[in-house]
């Protein structure tokens, strides 16, 4: 927010973290958001959550366009959402699924078993599971 860094990286894309300090951010954040929103050069905005408590996490979401929105927490991404949404995948959830990989050329066949139904890892793994067993 008052400050930005940026990560280079090897790929064709580039990350740019906002921060700030104190009471600026529960201000500076749902502007910022729009900001992000209209700038066209941004593909992609990933929130990264926990939030501090002063700023409402659902407000921050909700100013997220759903276009941009890399995790798919936007309450207009419909269930099922990686099948429906093929722009963005979930980190977390890709992971998993590529760490399983490594060990397992293929998982066609296997049993998977998700313990948890969060939004951020429980359920798109899941769908994500469910989506490659329907290619």
């Amino acid at each position: 927010m008052s400050a930005a860094s940026r990560a280079p990286s090897s790929k064709s894309h580039e990350a740019v973290r906002f921060s700030s300090a104190g009471h600026d951010r529960r201000q500076r954040a749902p502007s910022l958001i729009g900001e992000l929103n209209a700038d066209a050069a941004v593909h992609g905005i990933l929130v990264q959550l926990p939030l501090p408590p002063q700023i409402d996490a659902s407000r921050i979401i909700a100013a997220v366009d759903p276009a941009k929105d890399i995790d798919g927490f936007h309450r207009s991404m419909p269930a099922g959402w990686p099948r429906d949404c093929r722009r963005w995948r979930p980190c977390t959830p890709v992971g998993c699924i590529k760490l399983a990989r490594w060990w397992h050329a293929s998982l066609s066949g296997l049993d998977a078993v998700v313990i948890g139904r969060s939004n951020i890892v429980g359920k798109p793994l899941v769908q994500l599971l469910l989506a490659r067993t329907r290619q």
